[in-house]
């Protein structure tokens, strides 16, 4: 499972700078491990600053491998993926999921989850459903759906069809 992507070096002894992108930021506290190319490496320093978080890596001890690795992603084992909370959802489980209507037809698939500034919205092609309990009536990961009710106006002006 990904948690962040390497987007360029800092500093001279091959630390990188990390966009972050999963909630749990202990997943870079120092001592943790991240896989990297296939391989692991231990956090040995962290430290957040702004979006991104600064890492030196294991393994990683120049400027010059620390610039090869940008754009590479960091990843965990999903086995270590942390316990949620009921009605809280890992986006990557959602993603590729049917999208259905509360009248059963199929809307579409989960494309992408967004993440927006007051609540995260699915991407259904060029449409965006707010994942708020008033549009999203229930999420079933082992049927893979999500059961929506769309106010008039959300899908194509009212149309009940996303695609």
């Amino acid at each position: 499972m990904v948690v962040g992507r390497i987007v360029g070096e800092f500093g001279l002894k091959g630390a990188v700078r990390v966009e972050v992108l999963t909630d749990f930021m202990e997943r870079f506290d120092a001592g943790t491990t991240l896989y990297l190319l296939g391989q692991p490496h231990t956090v040995e320093t962290s430290q957040v600053y702004k979006n991104q978080v600064r890492l030196k890596l294991s393994g990683v001890d120049t400027v010059d491998r620390a610039e090869e690795l940008k754009w590479e992603n960091l990843y965990v084992p999903v086995g270590e993926r942390p316990e949620l909370e009921k009605d809280e959802f890992y986006a990557s489980d959602l993603v590729g999921m049917s999208l259905v209507l509360e009248s059963g037809k199929v809307a579409g698939k989960v494309d992408d989850i967004v993440t927006g500034a007051a609540q995260d919205l699915i991407r259904c092609g060029e449409y965006l459903i707010p994942m708020v309990k008033q549009f999203v009536l229930k999420v079933d990961l082992k049927m893979r759906i999500i059961i929506i009710r769309p106010i008039p106006g959300l899908l194509d002006d009212g149309a009940e069809e996303v695609r």
